[in-house]
């Protein structure tokens, strides 16, 4: 099965570049809006200029020209960075600073009155200005102001901003992908700690992943423990169904071994009705593999099981010559299939002729109207200890160690009564001094 990236790796990988991705945009979007702030603040720089120049500026009869003394000592030094042009329309140029003189630089130009322009380019910033100079005495004096100033200083502080900014951004963007790593790692941990618990699973270190689980996942979970319970409880079954396969196909194969040796006609009709039981048999525990109960319906007659079993069971148990006494009505009908019948007495005959001393009963009546019958089976073996009965009914636990048995056969007929809403105990038998076995299940009423 080829194996995906693993989901830490893909969620870290896209986490990773949308952390990226963010941060180079917003560290873009600050530097821009660092930049437009240093213009805005460059355009009120040189506004603030323009007022000291018309603070300083004299009209007169003599033109237009700012005083002798300026209070920005930059437009005094040529060179300086800073400088200055005063135009009238009708006239031109009427005045420059001194810091413009033996410069190379744009002409300036002239610009209506109540015009401001505010341009930057070539590594400079430039202003005109248009000024209504309006007198206490005289005409109204029209003229515009140029300002341009180098750029040195506001490409500077961009470049110290973006050194700053992207110094921090990725000192940022650095902590915000450990920070997210480690998120991931912490978030993911139960997805971790069901993967080792799957595994510890297909180790056979454990039967269960553990209940604690968040919410999100604790759905996979529940499914998963109930299919490997499903799949425990199918193992259970297959394995137990196969243990009741074997033990009932005893009985009939010790009938068509013994016909084999004796070769009389008799053993051999008997074995060959025991190739048919066989067939049978394997095909209810096959059924029953599947469904794991008694299959409804049917009604089957009592009296014909319990000979045809003792039949097989004298065939097959030659060395023992048991005496068998029925007591039961021809009338009486068990609520169920004859597979499911034969199977439950053919267990409980098969024990009392093997621990019997040679004598065994059984005795079957109505017990309820017609809705129950009672079957007791009754032999003169040693009998069973109260205190271990509990026991002989536990599959596969054995009172016999010295004998061939599984350990099985009570056991079953307690799983298979109890499923057709029926009970199975162990008494002492008042007669015959051993066992009784006391089998109640749901009767069929005579039709």
């Amino acid at each position: 099965m080829a194996v995906t990236a693993s989901l830490h790796r893909r969620l870290l990988v896209t986490a990773g570049i949308v952390t990226v991705a963010f941060t180079l945009l917003a560290a873009t979007g600050l530097e821009q809006a660092f930049r437009r702030s240093a213009i805005a603040a460059e355009r009120d720089r040189l506004r603030g200029q323009v007022h000291t120049l018309l603070a300083a500026m004299r009209v007169g009869e003599k033109g237009i020209r700012p005083g002798a003394s300026l209070p920005e000592p930059r437009f005094a030094r040529p060179g300086s960075g800073l400088y200055a042009w005063v135009l009238t329309p009708e006239g031109g140029q009427v005045w420059h600073s001194r810091s413009a003189i033996g410069q190379s630089l744009p002409a300036p130009e002239w610009v209506t009155p109540g015009t401001v322009r505010f341009r930057h380019g070539d590594g400079r910033f430039r202003m005109d200005y248009g000024v209504s100079w309006e007198p206490l005495s005289g005409p109204t004096r029209r003229f515009s102001i140029t300002l341009i100033a180098g750029d040195e200083a506001y490409r500077a502080s961009i470049a110290g901003f973006r050194r700053t900014l992207w110094a921090w951004m990725s000192v940022g963007c650095a902590g915000l992908l450990l920070a997210l790593w480690l998120t991931l790692r912490w978030g993911l941990a139960p997805l971790r700690r069901v993967t080792a618990e799957v595994d510890a699973m297909h180790r056979g270190w454990r039967d269960r992943l553990g209940g604690h689980h968040p919410r999100e996942i604790a759905v996979l979970t529940d499914n998963i423990n109930r299919l490997a319970d499903g799949e425990r409880e199918r193992t259970r079954r297959y394995r137990e169904t196969l243990d009741n396969l074997a033990h009932s196909l005893k009985t009939p194969l010790a009938v068509i071994r013994g016909a084999l040796v004796s070769r009389i006609p008799a053993d051999l009709d008997a074995a060959a009705e025991q190739i048919t039981r066989i067939d049978r048999q394997i095909e209810y525990h096959v059924r029953r593999s599947g469904a794991g109960r008694l299959e409804g319906g049917g009604r089957t007659a009592v009296a014909p099981v319990i000979h045809r079993l003792a039949r097989a069971l004298h065939h097959a148990r030659l060395e023992r010559d048991v005496e068998l006494q029925v007591h039961c009505p021809d009338g009486l009908w068990y609520a169920g299939t004859e597979d499911d019948l034969m199977e439950m007495l053919g267990n409980i005959l098969d024990n009392a002729w093997r621990y019997g001393a040679g004598h065994v009963a059984v005795t079957a009546a109505d017990d309820g109207g017609g809705r129950r019958i009672r079957i007791d089976v009754d032999d003169n073996g040693p009998g069973i200890a109260a205190d271990v009965r509990e026991a002989a009914l536990t599959r596969g636990r054995r009172l016999d160690t010295g004998g061939d048995g599984q350990g099985i056969g009570l056991a079953v007929v307690r799983e298979l009564a109890g499923q057709a809403g029926g009970t199975l105990a162990l008494d002492g038998a008042p007669e015959l001094g051993g066992t009784r076995v006391t089998l109640i299940l749901p009767g069929g009423e005579d039709g």
